[in-house]
């Protein structure tokens, strides 16, 4: 499990002094990105209570963003918010992230069914997994690494399939899984040694797509959720 920082003198955690930018009008974006991470990361472990006012106080902003940052974490299922107004973030767990990668893979899937080859060479960032390079040479055949262009490729593809539910999306699904999706936090939560076992390798899925055939990505998709799967079941056994 990562380790947890000190607190900071208003008993919060204390963070790594990179300031928000408050030149942003969506500074509610900020606080959700940074409270999504200290959760994720169990910096702020299940059933803690999570005083607004305090938490502004260490951001040095007003109650305003972190309330609405707060209010979209409770839709989100990671924060429960009871009728007396008390804010702790919920008891979730590894099975929360594993049915995302699976809607993700679900939801990109089909939007690739819906968009012809040119339109898919045109929204897919980047050339590094494409054919004309060895496969040898794409840093993306790393499973971690490929986890992150699961992620770029599946932002980018979002909208060719919904263009107006495509942030909805972003805000529920890939948001939480950019923080989840990482070397650091799956070796904290066990899973670092299935994921390499699983033998995940974006590349190949990368030139399928380009192709026009969803259910590539579907497929590792449900591959990434299988390990997640048997690497828990890995740490039950050691337990």
């Amino acid at each position: 499990m990562p380790p947890v920082p000190a607190l900071g003198s208003t008993g919060t955690p204390a963070h790594d002094g990179t300031r928000l930018d408050l030149r942003v009008d969506l500074l509610s974006d900020q606080v959700y990105d940074r409270l999504i991470r200290d959760i994720v990361l169990e910096r702020y472990t299940p059933g803690q209570r999570l005083k607004l006012d305090e938490i502004a106080a260490e951001l040095g902003i007003s109650r305003t963003p972190v309330r609405e940052a707060v209010r979209r974490l409770a839709d989100e299922g990671f924060i429960t918010i009871a009728r007396n107004s008390r804010t702790e973030v919920a008891h979730w767990g590894d099975t929360d992230m594993q049915e995302r990668v699976r809607a993700l893979g679900l939801l990109v899937a089909g939007a690739i069914d819906h968009a012809d080859t040119a339109q898919l060479n045109r929204s897919i960032p980047g050339a590094s997994c494409r054919e004309h390079r060895p496969s040898g040479d794409c840093e993306h055949r790393d499973p971690f690494a490929g986890l992150a262009r699961f992620l770029e490729v599946s932002a980018a593809l979002l909208p060719v399939g919904y263009p107006t539910g495509a942030e909805g999306f972003s805000r529920g699904v890939l948001g939480p899984l950019g923080t989840y999706l990482t070397h650091v936090t799956l070796t904290g939560r066990g899973h670092a040694p299935a994921v390499r076992a699983a033998g995940l390798e974006w590349c190949a899925v990368e030139r399928e797509l380009l192709r026009g055939n969803g259910a590539a990505l579907r497929d590792y998709a449900e591959r990434v959720h299988r390990s997640f799967r048997s690497g828990g079941s890995a740490r039950r056994a050691v337990a």
